[in-house]
């Protein structure tokens, strides 16, 4: 797989994030995903190294999108009243090349583009 350029890694990957409903609940209504990343297992796995290494994952700036009622917007209110998590992931790989550099590598970063006719 790793022979490729590109990899994707799209899916239900079923992670939770590691907190009661009532924790999960409580930054749900203040929005702070930021905190409630900070409780999610497939970032919490990533970070230490166990899973998807130099994998890259989107800015997650919303709300769990996993359990909803169904035709609502509401948070599953079944008998089983599962946590709020975001399940559905995409991940990606890029090969680096020799020949790869960065913005900074090359000069482009906070340079005046007009003064400098080398860029």
């Amino acid at each position: 797989i790793f022979s490729h350029d590109y990899v994707f890694w799209c899916g239900d990957f079923n992670y939770r994030i590691d907190l009661t409903y009532e924790e999960v609940f409580y930054f749900v209504k203040r929005q702070d995903w930021k905190k409630l990343l900070e409780f999610d297992q497939l970032q919490l796995q990533k970070s230490s190294g166990k899973i998807f290494k130099d994998f890259h994952e989107g800015t997650i700036n919303f709300g769990p999108t996993y359990k909803y009622d169904v035709g609502s917007a509401a948070y599953d209110t079944s008998d089983k009243c599962r946590t709020p998590a975001w399940t559905d992931r995409v991940l990606w790989w890029r090969k680096r090349h020799s020949f790869d550099r960065t913005a900074g590598e090359l000069n482009l970063l906070d340079n005046d583009v007009e003064a400098d006719s080398t860029v």
